[in-house]
């Protein structure tokens, strides 16, 4: 590990009240050019005062911490882990601990490598070599405490897990669950942990599994076999304070948003309930009082596809969602690039704070609102791949440069 010391502490003022839209957004150039991020959030994240957020560059995975609620950074921390191209980096948090979750392609293949901070991000442990992994797959990492729980493809056509108890200080071996084809995604809650993924077995469709002993043994079921359609890109979100699994993924024919949840702990599940018609690149966050899903809408704009981003919500626990509202109209983007225009929200299920950022083909975008209420938006610059963490912004800049924004 190591500090890099050519950016030095970001010293940006936070208003901590928000009764209405963000005044405006500062941002600072945190790595690059040849630096990126990771599709699909996980960076930054945020728990309580605590912000973390980081970057891939080169051989070189980097991490700034913020004890303020993200209104100051550390210089980047550098983790320590010998030659070959690191991309990808995640992040999770529990207590004092956490955690980064990263891919690095060597001779053999690409390892999945992981390192955990004790002290809120400020020193990191010796980065540890979990193996191969599947190429060209999305790792992903959920924690609770000192509970963290690494889940990836591994090449043998398994989704498989790593687990720690002690704050990632020691891993698990390896467990296979199941086989799988794309579209991983984690969460967990105490001594549960909950898993949904892609397999193509005739046709795509949506598995899930629960484990109720920390991710030692799995119980999975396949959730869309007797839908008309196939189905792609699982979302999971989990309230914390009643434990509500909701789950989102985007059916195919006709192209739409689905919604489901459980109150069992993964046991079972409602009946799917179709949010929005059409929908891309579904995304989902349960906040308790409000559960959120932000998606992607092709709209014919001069004879052309415009992806727009639209919201709805639920304030009845998911029974029924409110019509979707257009919140970007025209963006610009007649094409989707993977996932990096993917709009992501974020929510704070104890206050109601509501966050989320998308890309138009001028830029990212940040929106906040609360309990359901949202704001115009303010734009922080050229990019893609945004993610949100309370009134942290991170997003991959022009040049692959990374940026990290404050909104105030």
């Amino acid at each position: 590990m190591r500090v890099l010391a050519r950016l030095p502490a970001v010293m940006i003022l936070l208003y901590p009240a928000l009764a209405q839209g963000f005044a405006g957004c500062s941002t600072v150039q945190i790595a690059g050019p040849g630096a990126h991020v990771a599709e699909e959030g996980s960076n930054p994240i945020r728990l309580g005062k605590y912000v973390y957020a980081g970057f891939a560059e080169g051989t070189d995975v980097g991490v700034v911490a913020s004890s303020d609620w993200g209104r100051t950074i550390t210089a980047p921390i550098i983790l320590s882990d010998g030659g070959g191209q690191d991309r990808d980096v995640r992040f999770a948090a529990g207590g004092a601990n956490a955690y980064a979750l990263w891919a690095k392609y060597e001779a053999d293949g690409v390892h999945a490598f992981f390192s955990a901070s004790h002290n809120h991000g400020l020193s990191w442990d010796t980065a540890t070599d979990l193996g191969l992994k599947r190429p060209s797959t999305l790792m992903q990492i959920a924690a609770d405490g000192n509970a963290v729980h690494i889940a990836y493809l591994t090449n043998d056509g398994n989704v498989s897990i790593r687990n720690s108890s002690d704050g990632g200080r020691t891993i698990s071996p390896l467990i296979p669950i199941a086989p799988a084809a794309a579209e991983i995604v984690i969460a967990s809650l105490g001594h549960d942990v909950y898993l949904a993924w892609g397999i193509n077995d005739g046709r795509a469709d949506t598995v899930f599994a629960r484990s109720h002993d920390g991710g030692v043994t799995f119980k999975q079921q396949n959730l869309t076999e007797a839908r008309p359609s196939g189905s792609n890109e699982p979302i999971l979100s989990i309230e914390p304070a009643s434990g509500r699994i909701s789950l989102v993924w985007r059916e195919d024919v006709p192209l739409q948003a689905i919604y489901l949840q459980s109150l069992d702990r993964g046991e079972t599940w409602s009946a799917p309930l179709i949010v929005a018609e059409p929908a891309r690149q579904v995304m989902v966050a349960d906040g308790g009082s409000e559960i959120y899903i932000s998606f992607l809408r092709p709209t014919a704009v001069d004879r052309h596809n415009d992806f727009q981003v639209y919201l709805t919500s639920s304030k009845d626990g998911g029974k029924s969602f409110a019509p979707a509202v257009n919140l970007s109209g025209p963006t610009g983007l007649r094409h989707l690039d993977g996932d990096f225009q993917r709009p992501i929200p974020w929510v704070d299920a104890t206050t109601g704070a509501f966050r989320l950022t998308a890309v138009a083909a001028d830029g990212v975008r940040v929106w906040n609102g609360k309990k359901g209420h949202v704001y115009p938006p303010v734009f922080l610059g050229p990019g893609m791949q945004a993610s949100p963490a309370y009134n942290s912004v991170v997003f991959e800049g022009p040049n692959a440069t990374v940026l990290y924004g404050i909104c105030h």
